[in-house]
């Protein structure tokens, strides 16, 4: 058999045989061969192994290879050349046999997962995408092929083929609690989970930042951060606020006679009604009483005649005064100028001067005449309205209605014997409001069997003038034996609502039969409220307290 000669260390080229020059070629092997192996264009050859690879004539063709196969190429292939192996049979677990040109190598890799399980291999090891991976323990294969246990900004591992999910990395957090999208949130500048999961960075007027926590970035327009609490957002409106009134801590100046306001961020000064700023000096605020001030009567320089006096804002006779109106003189006699807005003359008498309140008088309702239906008895502001039956937010027991007649129910106690129902303090509370100038007490043993009286002052809310006070009861559903009004206890002059209180007359409780009202005495210990104006009652007792205006 014929060989072509190699020149020197250059691999000829051989295509079917010997003809022409040699060529230069470079081969690469794929995976490179092994340790003394020669890397050709026919693949991997073992070492001694002759170059002349043509195809040999029939009759040059022998059975196995000469030498004897042995060492890392202990099979002999068709071709007559010790190779690794012949097919993935020969090969250890996770390796297959890859054919390189007219030779064989085991090379790392798989087909089915038997390869990788093989002798030598993991039971637990499975074929992925022709590399034997150990899907017991691989975060990318965990349990399955292609299974990952790697999320965003979160921490695996692959535990027995089950994903074991760690904790989040530093400024992250699951907060959607999705174990898909692993830890989504950057709590360093995420404005719905700033610093941790669910806390929102949305301050009151204005402009939120996240770094960890929440900080203004920016206040909305007209809106200031005067307190420095970043909790409040920026909490002042500088516009409007006299406190703060165009930036933080320029309050409005406080002067005599004046209500400071702010708008659009710059102070302005308003007269309190009856005065004015006759000296252009904003220093001293209003500092005229044009209510009184002959030089200044109603307004600045506006002076009486001599002998005129300034009365409510207008010139009139010395010693005229009028009820709700100012006066004037007509030819040196006393007369009604005008009534106090809010006011009328619908008697037609100047003696009481404008004795009708067309705001909340129900006979003359906006205007003289004007008398209020059953339907709608009160008067408010000057239009009518149907009466409230108790004040807002009452709970207790209701009374008799009164509503009609203008009094409201503030209290409504039911007295068992032996029982504190009404407490020593405070207990007329709920009845104090300085809107409340009278008071109408009423017991018996129901809503519809009882006596009162009308004190024509809240005691509750002022304090008594004597000890006891005489002639407050101004009206009694009974023939009154006396009319006074004690206070004993913890105060003998003041705080009714704090002390045993004594109503009609001071004397004890010898008697239900007693024509008098006896409040949280030590002495009677039955009940709280004790005679209930004389009724002779042997048993419970409603307790009702009314106000008016």
């Amino acid at each position: 058999m014929s060989r072509c000669p190699l020149p020197g260390l250059v691999l000829a080229s051989i295509l079917g045989g010997c003809s022409g020059p040699a060529l230069f070629d470079t081969h690469v092997c794929d995976p490179p061969c092994p340790a003394t192996f020669t890397c050709s264009a026919d693949g991997c050859l073992p070492p001694d192994r002759p170059t002349d690879l043509s195809p040999a004539p029939a009759g040059d063709l022998r059975a196995g290879c000469d030498p004897a196969c042995g060492g890392a190429t202990p099979l002999c292939n068709a071709h007559g050349i010790c190779v690794a192996c012949l097919s993935d049979d020969d090969c250890p677990a996770a390796s297959v046999c890859r054919i390189l040109g007219i030779g064989s190598l085991c090379v790392p890799g798989c087909r089915e997962d038997a390869q990788c399980r093989g002798a030598g291999g993991s039971p637990t090891a499975s074929c992925c995408a022709g590399q034997c991976v150990e899907t017991a323990s691989d975060t990318s294969s965990c349990g399955a092929c292609g299974r990952s246990c790697l999320r965003d900004h979160r921490g695996a591992t692959c535990m027995a083929g089950a994903c074991v999910e760690g904790r989040c990395q530093d400024g992250w957090g699951d907060c959607d609690l999705d174990e898909g999208n692993g830890c989504e949130a950057a709590l360093h500048h995420d404005l719905a989970n700033c610093g941790r999961c669910g806390v929102t960075c949305q301050p009151d007027h204005a402009v939120g930042a996240c770094a960890g926590a929440c900080y203004l970035a920016a206040c909305e327009f007209g809106f200031d951060d005067c307190d420095g609490s970043e909790a409040n957002g920026c909490e002042a409106a500088v516009l409007g606020d006299p406190a703060n009134c165009g930036g933080c801590g320029r309050a409005c100046p406080t002067l005599p006679h004046t209500a400071a306001s702010c708008s659009a961020g710059v102070c302005q000064l308003t007269c309190s009604p009856g005065f004015d700023d006759c000296n252009g000096d904003a220093a001293d605020g209003c500092e005229v009483s044009v209510s009184g001030d002959t030089s200044n009567c109603g307004a600045c320089a506006t002076t009486c005649d001599q002998g005129l006096v300034c009365r409510a804002g207008r010139c009139t006779c010395p010693d005229c005064v009028f009820p709700n109106a100012s006066s004037t003189c007509v030819n040196n006699r006393c007369a009604i100028d005008r009534c106090l807005a809010g006011f009328a003359n619908c008697n037609q008498l100047e003696q009481d001067g404008c004795e009708a309140s067309l705001l909340d008088d129900p006979a003359n309702c906006g205007a003289c005449g004007n008398e209020c239906p059953v339907q709608m008895p009160g008067c408010d502001e000057g239009a009518c309205v149907e009466r409230p039956r108790s004040i807002p937010g009452f709970q207790g027991e209701l009374g008799p209605d009164y509503s009609s007649d203008g009094w409201i129910q503030c209290l409504g106690v039911l007295d068992r014997a032996g029982v504190d129902d009404l407490p020593q303090i405070g207990w007329s509370q709920p009845c104090i409001d300085k809107r409340f100038l009278k008071l109408r007490l009423a017991c018996g043993a129901d809503a519809n069997t009882v006596e009162f009286i009308d004190v024509s002052r809240d005691v509750f809310a002022t304090d008594l003038m004597s000890n006891p006070e005489e002639g407050l009861i101004e009206n009694a559903s009974f023939a009154l034996p006396d009319n006074q009004i004690y206070s004993s206890g913890f105060d003998m002059f003041k705080s009714i609502n704090v002390s045993t209180s004594h109503w009609v007359t001071g004397d004890g409780c010898p008697s239900e039969k007693h024509k008098n009202l006896i409040i949280n005495s030590e002495a009677c210990l039955t009940w709280d409220v004790t005679n209930c104006f004389g009724q002779g009652l042997m048993g419970d007792r409603y307790f009702y307290v009314y106000v008016r205006e």
